[in-house]
């Protein structure tokens, strides 16, 4: 019996998380808009963490 290790995706948390806000942004339809805004903000401020990146574009493009 053999597997392929390719067939397991194995996330960091902050991989993990990111995915978790894209999708929930997918449920609204806006998951390639949160995406864009978010490489637009860490464009703007690389020093800035990937998450908190992906967290203020959700918060913009959803507005809750």
């Amino acid at each position: 019996y053999s597997y392929s290790t390719e067939s397991f995706e194995v996330l960091s948390d902050d991989e993990f998380q990111i995915e978790q806000i894209l999708m929930e942004a997918g449920a609204y339809g806006l998951r390639n808009e949160v995406e864009q805004c978010a490489k637009n903000i860490l464009k703007k401020n690389p020093l800035s963490s990937k998450v908190d990146a992906y967290v203020k574009a959700y918060h913009e493009i959803i507005k809750d």
